[in-house]
């Protein structure tokens, strides 16, 4: 195999694994469930200030998700890629 080769495996791996952490393991759990929400939100002084907060922590966990499901669409751009690639080399070689 050449060097060319190589680096571009090493590049798909990179993406590969940037993108399946970001997916799997970069998560926002704690703004995700009314629950969570009262409990920031029970020791504020007014009814107002309680309800901005929980809006924000509501806009962050849509962030979040939004992020989710775009790395899940890259990991499966990334991963058919990476297919891709293998299978073309396995291809020449015969």
């Amino acid at each position: 195999m050449s060097k060319t080769w190589y680096a571009i495996l090493t590049t798909y791996m990179i993406l590969f694994f940037v993108t399946g952490y970001i997916n799997f393991f970069s998560n926002n759990y704690f703004a995700t469930t009314p629950e969570i929400i009262d409990k920031i939100t029970r020791d504020s002084d007014s009814s107002e200030k309680m309800n901005w907060v929980a809006e924000l922590l509501l806009e962050d966990a849509q962030t979040y998700q939004d992020e989710n499901n775009i790395a899940s669409q890259s990991f499966n751009i990334v991963l058919g890629s990476i297919v891709s690639f293998l299978s073309a080399t396995v291809k020449q070689k015969q």
